[in-house]
């Protein structure tokens, strides 16, 4: 959730959409919560048809995860690494 850019009473999805397109880098944190989230979906699949149709987003969009198993990627972005990154634990 994104509550330092986006100002108060702004048309979020929109304000989103301007930061994708306007991004280098797309990271995907991919969980359990993210792979069943109607508006993670959301920006994904526009990062997917508008700002990078031509190549799929490949280099764009830059999954990681950290829940061991990989939560299940949609077919869409089935094409791209998704990459392991172990969190430490705290004792």
């Amino acid at each position: 959730m994104d509550s330092y850019s986006i100002r108060s009473g702004e048309h979020w999805q929109a304000a989103l959409a301007t930061a994708i397109d306007e991004s280098d880098i797309f990271q995907l944190f991919w969980s359990e919560n993210s792979s069943t989230s109607t508006n993670v979906r959301h920006e994904w699949d526009y990062a997917l048809k508008y700002k990078c149709a031509d190549n799929h987003c490949v280099g764009f969009i830059r999954p990681v995860y950290w829940q061991q198993p990989l939560p299940p990627p949609p077919p869409e972005l089935g094409h791209l690494n998704f990459r392991f990154v172990p969190f430490p634990t705290t004792t």
